[in-house]
């Protein structure tokens, strides 16, 4: 059937509803569809797509502090810790530890993601919820290790949240934190890695930070590019 005829199809069992005197009845039923089951279909409303918030394809060689998103985003990041640069079409984190880079998201739920290649034991990790005063935030990172690690940082004090068993490969894949609520999850190519939900002096902490960004243990040969912020639906 058509969308002409299901449509005329609607507006007649509505007529014959209205003219029976049933259309506002609970449960009034002709041909086997209700007025519920009508109305309820009528009112539906699809869910929207996600929407990219910032995009950073990091192709044009800079600075990282006070440097414009390349592809969308009206904020500059900012350098909290360490000296970020843009070289060879990637963002190359500083060789100083707990190295950390925000972009004011202005988002309590988002996705973060990023196009990574690890190739030293170094953790990388991708941060939400975050201030640079402390710095307090949460982050999800990996490593080729073996493991990958829910954390978060607290007026400069680390505690690890959650862990999982997880060999980064050696070949560029795309890793994403999403937080949502209470709970965060670690994803690696879509794929469930490790998840957490914050306890409720944690969740109370973190509410009111909105940056996101890039955290790294210290520098080794990671190759960082394609960052992303979503919204959630």
């Amino acid at each position: 059937m058509n969308r002409t005829s299901s449509l005329g199809r609607l507006l007649l069992l509505l007529a014959s509803l209205v003219t029976l005197g049933v259309a506002g009845a609970a449960g009034a039923s002709l041909g086997g569809i209700t007025s519920d089951d009508l109305f309820a279909t009528s009112n539906s409303i699809p869910a929207d797509a996600p929407t990219v918030v910032m995009a950073d394809s990091f192709t044009t060689a800079s600075g990282v502090d006070g440097r414009a998103p390349e592809s969308v985003g009206g904020f500059l990041w900012q350098e909290v810790n360490g000296r970020w640069v843009v070289r060879n079409g990637y963002l190359d984190p500083p060789m100083s530890p707990n190295a950390l880079v925000l972009y004011p998201a202005g988002l309590h739920d988002l996705r973060v993601e990023m196009a990574v290649t690890v190739t030293s034991a170094h953790r990388f990790g991708l941060v939400a919820r975050a201030s640079a005063t402390g710095p307090t935030y949460l982050v999800a990172s990996i490593s080729s290790s073996g493991q990958a690690q829910i954390a978060k940082t607290v007026a400069g004090t680390t505690t690890v949240l959650a862990t999982a068993a997880f060999v980064a490969p050696l070949v560029p894949f795309t890793m994403s934190l999403t937080v949502v609520g209470s709970l965060l999850e670690l994803r690696s190519d879509g794929v469930l890695v490790v998840s957490h939900p914050l306890v409720s002096g944690d969740a109370a902490i973190f509410a009111p930070l909105t940056d996101a960004g890039v955290w790294v243990s210290s520098s080794g040969n990671e190759r960082l590019d394609d960052f992303r912020i979503t919204t959630v639906t």
